[in-house]
């Protein structure tokens, strides 16, 4: 029996392993192929949301570049964001628009489409540089935890703003001049290793942090024993091509605003001079170390500690890939310690170290026996999958839902007088579901806001317009939306749609339900806290 049992094993240690093998025969196409498949199909299957940035931030500031309505946020109102961003997306829209193809399928899936694909040319090019540097096997085996990565395939489609950063990260860490000798193949690495990390710094300057220790690796290990003007022809060089990003970024700032703004320094400025973004919640310093990483990294963890201990301890001949690796460990280090800094934290933040951690997770399975190895892979998949498909379709799936749902319901807004009542207003925390850029559709919707812009302008404390609501939303529905609990004519001035979570039907049920029907009740959530309940209800006025 015991026999039997080892031989059934052994099979399936084999079947995984022939995964490896077959990954390892592809030839380099194939396997390009392999890896954006895998990044559409995240795309295609994501139904959840996860953070409001990945379409407040992106796709409904070009919705309404391109359409004309759209709501922009505060930050857009101070100038606190650049908009090389959201015109990647507006190009897109833009097309679809010219081509009579601009549904609302089209707008969500589109924008999350191309993500998908700059994720996996991202994904290709780190792919490259470990085989370039450490071989096939190990590169197939970095790309293969890479792929396995839940949180990787759960964002690797999402319109964020450090999806990208992340995609840039890769790309730009391939082009590093990494030989030890310096020539003119090493010099013009440089100058496309600068171009990516210029972008990326426009984009997200927090960036900076993984940038600065590479460019001081740089100087040390090929600039140290120079000539002084050597050196400064090459800052030069760089500092032009840097300049030149920069200032296409603040005239198309300029030309979008409509007025002279320089995002980067009031990003700066809000986030860590001023220590302002502890607004969106504040977390102890050690945050990332406790919470950020383990959860990011998950099931990878204890093989991605692995191969650290074997890169700080076990690699004692110094050659190119041992400095290569601790480069990367640098990087991993340089990057938590600079972020524990500022209060307010996330997991998104550190999305760009995932693909380094599933390096050293590589470093790690390669070190292990032929059963070892396919243990490690078998502890991989089984746990990672499952959670990938949980938080990519069933995790926070209400919006999702909900915007299905009242896209199908537009046709009664547009029998009715114009304007004649709102079509939809959200009653949950600010920003909980997408808006313009998800229904696609110009009717009047509102939600409860909180517009940080108060604070900015003024020292006085202002408070949320969301908070306000659940300090008392029986009394803040009368005054807004209802103008009498029994009168018809608060009835009939309030919206068509009112949607909401389950926790806060429960406490205005009876009040709400005098003009309102539940038509529509979707899970969100198995851990429902505070003020986001289970499940997602829209109440409807009967017409």
């Amino acid at each position: 029996m015991r026999k039997q049992q080892w031989q059934y094993r052994r099979e399936h240690m084999m079947d995984l392993l022939h995964i490896n093998a077959i990954l390892e025969a592809l030839t380099e196409k194939q396997l390009f192929v392999v890896v954006l498949l895998l990044r559409l199909t995240s795309a295609c299957l994501m139904k959840t949301y996860f953070v409001p940035d990945e379409t407040w931030q992106s796709t409904e500031v070009a919705h309404k570049l391109v359409f004309g309505y759209g709501f922009m946020t505060w930050e857009w109102i101070v100038g606190l964001r650049t908009y090389m961003h959201p015109l990647m997306f507006a190009f897109l829209f833009h097309c679809l628009k010219a081509a009579g193809l601009d549904n609302p399928q089209a707008i969500i899936i589109i924008p999350r489409i191309a993500q998908a694909i700059l994720t996996g040319l991202g994904e290709w090019y780190f792919y490259q540089l470990i085989k370039k540097y450490f071989g096939g096997k190990m590169a197939v085996i970095t790309l293969t935890s890479l792929c396995l990565s839940w949180c990787w395939f759960y964002c690797g489609c999402r319109t964020l703003i450090n999806t990208i950063e992340a995609a840039l990260t890769c790309v730009a860490l391939y082009f590093y001049p990494w030989e030890a000798t310096w020539n003119d193949q090493a010099k013009h690495k440089s100058y496309h290793f600068t171009v990516i990390a210029s972008v990326a710094l426009i984009l997200r300057p927090t960036s900076a942090i993984i940038w600065l220790p590479l460019y001081v690796h740089l100087f040390f290990t090929h600039f140290l024993n120079t000539s002084l003007f050597t050196f400064f022809k090459y800052i030069v060089k760089l500092g032009c091509i840097f300049s030149i990003i920069f200032v296409t970024s603040i005239l198309t700032d300029r030309w979008c605003y409509g007025r002279w703004v320089f995002v980067h320094y009031k990003f700066l400025q809000f986030n860590v001079l001023s220590g302002k973004s502890v607004y969106f919640g504040r977390n102890e310093w050690h945050w990332y170390i406790t919470q950020g990483v383990p959860i990011v990294t998950a099931t990878h963890l204890p093989l991605v500690l692995h191969g650290i201990f074997i890169t700080v301890v076990k690699a004692l001949k110094v050659h190119v890939t041992t400095k290569i690796s601790r480069m990367f460990l640098m990087l991993i280090i340089a990057t938590i310690v600079m972020y524990s800094f500022i209060g307010h934290k996330e997991f998104r933040f550190i999305l760009n170290l995932i693909p380094l951690f599933c390096f050293f997770c590589g470093v790690s399975i390669c070190s292990l026996s032929l059963r070892g190895k396919a243990y490690a892979m078998i502890w991989l998949a089984s746990t990672n999958v499952p959670m990938a498909y949980y938080f990519s379709v069933i995790h926070q799936s209400g919006p999702d839902a909900v915007l299905n749902f009242l896209q199908q319901r537009v046709g009664l807004a547009d029998a009715l007088p114009h304007n004649a009542q709102p079509f939809a207003f959200f009653l949950m925390p600010c920003h909980s579901t997408p808006y313009y850029s998800y229904l696609h559709h110009n009717l009047t919707m509102q939600f409860l806001t909180c517009h940080e812009s108060l604070k900015l302008s003024n020292h006085e404390e202002v408070m949320d317009e969301d908070d306000e609501f659940y300090s008392d939303p029986r009394q803040w529905l009368e005054k807004n939306i209802l103008n009498s609990q029994t009168s018809p004519t608060g009835c009939s001035n309030a919206p068509m749609h009112i949607v909401l979570y389950d926790s806060l039907l429960k406490e205005i049920r009876r009040f709400i339900l005098q003009c309102y029907n539940v038509c529509f009740e979707t899970f969100h959530t198995h851990f429902p806290e505070r003020r986001i309940g289970r499940n997602m209800i829209v109440l409807c006025k009967p017409q």
